[in-house]
């Protein structure tokens, strides 16, 4: 690249302007023609109108219109294009219009001297306009120029044959979705008609998009259609503006020729033609609620060592009691305590009240004492509290499914993920209910529709983690030499400012969570317990039937086995009965 600043150059084109003004030469139609585009183009863009341009030194233009580059030198910004160097996209400001002088040529389009210069040297705007000037016969095979500017989706150009003899020149333009051709003459006004908007019909064009499910985006169903923001919004663009059809797909094969991917974006040179979402998303942990506990542990061992300690003294001090004082202590202790009876209090001895009502008390503590924790542990699962942050993830025992670069990405995390061959044995084992066991990434949406109370008879209880793994923003990019991304960007700016882009996305929350208003069918509905909260009261019934069942089914064979020794022990007294009866009655004196 070599700008026209140096004042050699400055001065050749300075004096031929003044020569050509001092023998009275007139500007051409082409003068006047490419002017009133340059003007055009600064009053509707809003950075200000600069050229490119791309020429040879061969060029005939100097001869057809002299003062055409001076011209342009002097009032607008100019960059001048050769083969040998490349334009640094960062530095350079993109031009609003091309002057594309092609007049060396005059049998042929040249393909190889464009393509040098579009692909390593596009110092332009995909909105810029082109002005392609042809010489001699070549504008006959202006087909081979349509399917070039065609295949690098350049819609703002006319081509232009120039000839020294005619006083207007002809203005040619094309529309690749319609096929609609249109001839202007260089001296029509206004000039805006050379460059319609090409875009307001593309006649059923289908634009492809690639993209991965992502609530509330886009979401592909089972029969491979597409719903979501994203898809209203190309709805919008794309279908009602336009006059076009869309076309979606999650087949990561296909990316490649697709005109736009969601949330994918690819590394250019040039022509990036990326937007970002305004709104914050990102990668967030989906974890299982934690609301299982050793029930069992905390029913049948529910007060310290110590206590235990007391318990059994007191019952050994009873039974001591009992034995030395029998007519003090005439009852069960023990059974007096946990069931009541013994006669009339006041009638008994004083030290026996004295015992009794320090064991009423002492049981009062400790039943109330059980009761509170059977209470508590029926409100456990309402009231627990999960890992809120990553720090608490890190430090707990729950573990993420592994994740391709996860490891690397979150190393702080790095103990709490599963490795590839355990993941899949757990998503193979448990299918759908791996997340009941597992912390999963998701994006944000996912993660939405994963915690749903919709969705919690599918994957059971979950919650995420407030505190993202990652922050980022989504973003659509299209293809590299897409007609549309100044579309695109203008539209959804508008969707933005309008707020129907925040509407959709809060009607999107709204269904996964709705408001649900109090009445008095709900609140009839509402229950203390379920079933489920009650699980150590059920525990801790069957527990105690089991333990009277093994007691029962013991004291009977316990009886049993009593009865049977007791008969062993009545037949042999009877054995030895009648053998003592029968000896006797031979030894008969």
């Amino acid at each position: 690249m070599k700008l026209i600043h140096n004042k050699p150059v400055a001065v050749y084109f300075q004096s031929l302007l003044v020569l050509n003004v001092l023998f009275g030469v007139t500007q051409s139609s082409l003068l006047e023609m490419v002017h009133a585009v340059a003007a055009y183009d600064n009053s509707t863009d809003t950075t200000g109108t600069s050229f490119c341009i791309f020429t040879t030194t061969n060029s005939s233009l100097d001869k057809i219109s002299p003062l055409l580059l001076p011209s342009l030198l002097q009032q607008y910004p100019t960059t001048f294009v050769t083969m040998n160097s490349y334009v640094d996209m960062e530095i350079r400001k993109l031009a609003t219009m091309v002057l594309l002088d092609l007049t060396a040529y005059h049998y042929e389009f040249p393909f190889k001297f464009i393509q040098q210069r579009l692909n390593h040297h596009p110092c332009y705007k995909k909105s810029a306009k082109f002005v392609i000037l042809m010489g001699g016969a070549s504008f006959d095979r202006k087909e081979l120029a349509l399917d070039y500017l065609q295949s690098y989706a350049i819609l703002n150009f006319v081509l232009v044959p120039v000839t020294n003899s005619s006083k207007f020149v002809t203005v040619y333009t094309w529309n690749q979705y319609t096929g609609q051709e249109h001839y202007f003459r260089s001296t029509d006004r206004p000039v805006h008609r050379f460059f319609p908007d090409k875009l307001r019909n593309l006649n059923g064009y289908q634009f492809m998009m690639y993209g991965v499910t992502n609530y509330p985006y886009i979401m592909f169903g089972p029969d491979g259609t597409a719903q979501g923001l994203v898809p209203n919004f190309l709805n919008i663009v794309i279908r009602k503006r336009c006059n076009g059809t869309t076309f979606y797909t999650d087949s990561a094969k296909m990316h490649y020729a697709m005109d736009a991917n969601f949330n994918m974006q690819h590394e250019r040179f040039s022509f990036k033609n990326t937007f970002y979402f305004r709104e914050e998303t990102g990668i967030y942990l989906v974890c299982p609620v934690r609301s299982v506990r050793d029930f069992l542990r905390h029913l049948l061992k529910p007060f310290s060592l110590g206590i235990w300690l007391i318990l059994g003294g007191l019952f050994a001090l009873c039974r001591v009691a009992e034995i030395l004082f029998p007519t003090i202590y005439r009852y069960d202790l023990i059974a007096i305590t946990f069931f009541g009876g013994g006669g009339v209090e006041y009638r008994q001895p004083f030290a026996f009240r004295i015992v009794t009502l320090t064991l009423a008390v002492l049981m009062f503590f400790l039943s109330e004492a059980y009761n509170t924790k059977i209470i508590s542990l029926m409100s456990f699962e309402k009231f627990t509290e999960q890992p809120q942050t990553l720090d608490a993830i890190q430090q707990s025992d729950l573990r993420i499914m592994f994740s391709r670069g996860a490891v690397d990405i979150f190393s702080s995390l790095k103990n709490n993920f599963l490795s590839p061959s355990a993941t899949m044995r757990a998503q193979k084992r448990y299918g759908h209910g791996v997340y009941e066991h597992y912390c999963a990434m998701m994006y944000k949406g996912n993660a939405w529709i994963a915690v749903a109370p919709q969705m919690m008879d599918l994957m059971g209880s979950l919650y995420m983690v407030p505190e993202p793994l990652m922050i980022n923003k989504l973003l659509i990019q299209l293809m590299q030499h897409s007609p549309f991304f100044n579309l695109f960007e203008r539209m959804f700016g508008l969707v933005n400012e309008c707020g129907l882009w925040a509407y959709m996305l809060k009607k999107a929350n709204v269904l996964l969570f709705p408001n649900t208003f109090i009445t008095w069918e709900t609140m009839l509905q509402e229950v203390i317990f379920f079933f489920d909260d009650l699980s150590c009261v059920w525990i801790l019934i069957m527990v105690g039937w089991l333990f009277s069942t093994v007691c029962f089914v013991g004291e009977i064979a316990l009886e049993a086995w009593r009865e049977r020794r007791r008969r062993r022990v009545v037949q042999k007294f009877q054995i030895v009965r009648k053998y003592r009866l029968a000896r006797a009655w031979f030894n008969v004196k």
